[in-house]
C-alpha cells in the first residue's frame, strides 16, 4: 500500500537519524519511478558554495559530478547550482531543462559552465522542491535529476507531483521533530500549554480557546507563545502539529 504523505512526518520523527529517515524516503521515491535524487538539509541560506557532505544526502546527478564539483577545477566552474540556490532562497519550485536553458535565458560564464557540466555528467532535466526556514536562515531541498528526455521526465513528474510535494513537506517537518528529540529529549509542556495546542489543532481562535478553558485571551496567547518557543516552531499551528508528532497529547 502506498504511504500517505502525512505518514512521512511520523516516520521521519521516529527514525534513528536523518540518514536513516532519508534512506526510507529515497526508497519510496525510487518506487515512484525516480532513479536519481538527493536531499539538501538545513543548509545556510544564500550559501553558494557546493554543499558539504554533512548537508547533502545522496548525490546531485552522480558521484562523478559531486567529485568534480569538489575539485579545484569544479569549484571554479561549478558553484552550487544557481537554479537550486535561487529557487530555494524564494521558496519556489524549479523545473530545469538543460536543452533550452542556454538559449532562453541570459546566463553569465559561470552559470553556462554549470549547465554544461551538469549536462556532461548525464543530467538532461531536473526538478527542485525547496523549503525555506527564514527564522533560522536555512533551507532544505529535494533535488531530482534525470537522463530522461524532457517530455518523458515531465510525464513522470506530472503523475507523482502531488504525492512528492506533500510527502516532502511532512518528511522535513518530521526531521524537525527528530532534531528536537536528539537535542534535549522530548520537550516538556504544561497541561495548559497542551490544552491550548489541542484547541489550535481543532481550528479554534484565541477567543474560543479562552472561553472553552475559562481563561483570559492574553493568558491563552502566553501559553501558546511558550509552547511555540519550547517546540522551536514558527507559529502556533506548527507547534500544534509538532505536539502531535511528539505524542504530547492532552489528557
Amino acid at each position: 500500500m502506498d504511504t500517505l504523505p502525512m505518514e512521512w512526518g511520523v516516520r521521519a520523527a521516529q527514525s534513528a537519524t536523518v540518514g536513516h529517515a532519508w534512506a526510507d524516503f529515497s526508497f519510496a521515491l525510487n518506487q515512484k519511478g525516480f532513479d536519481s535524487f538527493c536531499f539538501l538539509y538545513e543548509w545556510e541560506l544564500f550559501n553558494f558554495d557546493f554543499p558539504g557532505s554533512e548537508f547533502l544526502y545522496g548525490n546531485m546527478i552522480s558521484e562523478n559530478f559531486e567529485d568534480f564539483c569538489r575539485s579545484p577545477v569544479g569549484s571554479e566552474t561549478c558553484e552550487t547550482s544557481f537554479r537550486v540556490a535561487e529557487a530555494s532562497s524564494y521558496g519556489r519550485e524549479c523545473y530545469l531543462d538543460t536543452e533550452s536553458i542556454l538559449t532562453n535565458e541570459e546566463l553569465d560564464v559561470r552559470q553556462i559552465g554549470m549547465v554544461e557540466a551538469m549536462r556532461n555528467h548525464g543530467m538532461q532535466t531536473g526538478w527542485t522542491l525547496p523549503l525555506v526556514n527564514r527564522q533560522s536562515r536555512k533551507y532544505s531541498a529535494l533535488l531530482i535529476d534525470s537522463e530522461l528526455e524532457h517530455s518523458a521526465f515531465g510525464d513522470l513528474v506530472k503523475v507523482n507531483s502531488s504525492w512528492v510535494r506533500q510527502s516532502f513537506v511532512y518528511f522535513c517537518e518530521g526531521l524537525g521533530v527528530l532534531g528536537l528529540l536528539s537535542e534535549d529529549g522530548k520537550p516538556t509542556l504544561s497541561q495548559r500549554e497542551l490544552d491550548c495546542l489541542a484547541w489550535v489543532a481543532a481550528g479554534k481562535s484565541t477567543k474560543e480557546i479562552a472561553t472553552s478553558l475559562n481563561l483570559a485571551e492574553a493568558t491563552v496567547n502566553e501559553y501558546l507563545a511558550s509552547a511555540t518557543r519550547k517546540l522551536s516552531a514558527n507559529n502556533r499551528v506548527q507547534a500544534a502539529a509538532r505536539s502531535v508528532l511528539l505524542g504530547l497529547n492532552s489528557v
